[in-house]
C-alpha cells in the first residue's frame, strides 16, 4: 500500500509478479510510460487443460492480460506482456526445480513412456536481462512477447541434465500413463508427496515450443542452452555479495 502511495515520478513498470498486483500500480500511476510485465506462456498450453483449477488459473491470467492492454491504452503507456516458457534458475519455480527435488529425493523418477514432448527451460538471469533491454529500447515492442530458453530439448533430455547437475546417475523408469498414475497414488497413500500431477503426467508427452525471434530481433535476446548445474535448484546466495 506505502509504495502504492508514492507512485508519483516514475515513468517505467517492471513487474515479475501477480499480474493484479501491475494492474493496481498502473492505475495509480498515470505517469508510466513503458511497462513490462510478466505472464507465462502457460496462459497458451494450459487454457484447454482438464484439470478445472488449472484451467480458472489460466483464465484469470489471461482476463488481467486483457485488462492490463485496455488500461495501458487509455494511459498512453507502451506495455509489453512477456510469456516465457519453464522458468528455472533460483529454486522457486514449481516445475524445474520441483523435479530437481523429486530427484534429489529419490534418485530415480518415473515417466510417461518415451516424455519426448518437447521443451524450452529459460533461465530467470536470461529473463531479467530481456526485461531490462525492453526497458532501455527505443524499438517498439509488441503487446506479448514470447521468451524462450535457449534449447528446445525432449522432456526425457531435460531429465537427464537435471540427473547430471546433482551429479546423480540417471535412472529413469518409463512407465505407461495408467501404471504411472497408479504409482503416484500409491506413493500418496504411504505419505510420499510426488507433487506431479495427472494433467502434468499427461505434458510429458506434449510439445511446448515457442518461436521466441520477435524477442531476438527486436531485444537482441540470446538465451543460453539448457546445462543447469545443482546452485540453479537452490536459492541464490548473497551473504558473499554483502557490501562491507
Amino acid at each position: 500500500d506505502q509504495a502504492l502511495q508514492n507512485h508519483s515520478g516514475f515513468e517505467s513498470l517492471l513487474s515479475a509478479g501477480p499480474m493484479n498486483l501491475a494492474l493496481e500500480v498502473l492505475h495509480a500511476s498515470p505517469g508510466i510510460k513503458r511497462a513490462i510485465i510478466f505472464s507465462s506462456s502457460s496462459v497458451i498450453t494450459k487454457r484447454e487443460s482438464v484439470d478445472p483449477a488449472e484451467r480458472l488459473l489460466m483464465q484469470d491470467m489471461l482476463r488481467n492480460e486483457t485488462e492490463l492492454e485496455v488500461l495501458a491504452r487509455q494511459l498512453e503507456t507502451d506495455l509489453t506482456i512477456f510469456r516465457p516458457t519453464l522458468i528455472y534458475g533460483c529454486g522457486l519455480d514449481g516445475n524445474v526445480s520441483r523435479l530437481a527435488g523429486f530427484i534429489q529425493r529419490y534418485s530415480v523418477i518415473p515417466v510417461n513412456g518415451k516424455a519426448d514432448g518437447l521443451r524450452q527451460p529459460v533461465h530467470a538471469d536470461d529473463l531479467a536481462i530481456a526485461a531490462i533491454a525492453a526497458l532501455q529500447t527505443q524499438a517498439e515492442l509488441p503487446a506479448k512477447m514470447i521468451l524462450s530458453g535457449g534449447s528446445t530439448i525432449t522432456y526425457t533430455d531435460m531429465l537427464e541434465a537435471i540427473f547430471q547437475a546433482l551429479h546423480k546417475k540417471v535412472r529413469i523408469l518409463r512407465l505407461p500413463s495408467w501404471m504411472l498414475m497408479a504409482t503416484l497414488k500409491l506413493m500418496a497413500v504411504f505419505g510420499l508427496n510426488a507433487g506431479i500431477s495427472a494433467t502434468m503426467v499427461k505434458r510429458q508427452r506434449q510439445d511446448l515450443q515457442f518461436d521466441d525471434q520477435q524477442a531476438r530481433q527486436l531485444l537482441g535476446y540470446q538465451p543460453r542452452a539448457f546445462a543447469p548445474t545443482k546452485k540453479d535448484f537452490e536459492l541464490p546466495d548473497f551473504t558473499d555479495q554483502a557490501i562491507n
